[in-house]
């Protein structure tokens, strides 16, 4: 990305719409010169505007993935400024800023809302999103592969406290207590995971509310003790 002066400026419908008149952004002849502009607003959520000298206007937003590997600001492209409505936009800075500090990434997390989702795609988006390295993705692919093709392939919002306690009982005796035990903490992950950023299609409500995980810690159903199961 080009490096362009800095600059700020409260946002407004208005004022987008003046600079939505230019067909470039090269300083010559009344054109403004290209440039980054900071939203000053109180709801901007780090919002910023870049009009590059070609004419495209674009929103975006700067941060780090929180506990990435890439301890360096990134841009995330929020959306184009001649489409995209000014409020939208500060709402989706919103939302970049919230997969951030969650440690996602804001952008793949973002275009994947409104998917039919299964625990395997999940899983899938969960080590998509996070910074793992690969013994840690080996370790957790090979715990999901102990799970029934029953239970992988179902709708995740649609799998059941019993469906989990049922799973536990099948795998503490075709595997090991042991194995049983951390496979279902895994799974625990995974659905805190999707109650934090799945939404349901064509709505900001959220696809997840309950973790079916936590009918076992309320019962006290785990077969070894906190730290045996850690190990």
């Amino acid at each position: 990305m080009a490096v362009y002066a800095k600059n700020q400026h409260k946002f407004s419908k208005t004022w987008i719409d003046n600079y939505k008149k230019f067909n470039c952004f090269n300083g010559q002849d009344g054109a403004p010169s290209p440039c980054d502009i900071k939203d000053t607003h109180g709801a901007s959520h780090g919002l910023w505007l870049r009009l590059s000298k070609s004419g495209v206007m674009t929103y975006y937003i700067l941060g780090v993935i929180k506990n990435g590997l890439d301890k360096n600001q990134s841009t995330y492209t929020i959306g184009d400024a001649r489409i995209l409505d000014l409020n939208e936009a500060r709402e989706k800075a919103r939302q970049f800023k919230k997969f951030l500090a969650d440690g996602l990434d804001p952008v793949a997390t973002y275009e994947r809302r409104g998917e039919i989702h299964t625990l395997i795609t999940v899983f899938e988006l969960y080590i998509q999103t996070k910074t793992l390295d690969s013994e840690t993705v080996k370790s957790y692919r090979s715990q999901l592969g102990y799970l029934s093709k029953y239970l992988v392939t179902k709708r995740i919002e649609d799998i059941t406290s019993d469906d989990v306690i049922n799973e536990h009982n099948r795998l503490r005796t075709d595997v090991s207590p042991a194995m049983a035990d951390k496979i279902i903490v895994g799974l625990s992950k995974y659905f805190n995971f999707g109650i934090a950023m799945l939404k349901q299609t064509n709505s900001q409500a959220q696809l997840l509310t309950f973790n079916p995980v936590q009918t076992i810690n309320a019962m006290g159903g785990w077969l070894l003790t906190e730290v045996d199961r850690d190990e």
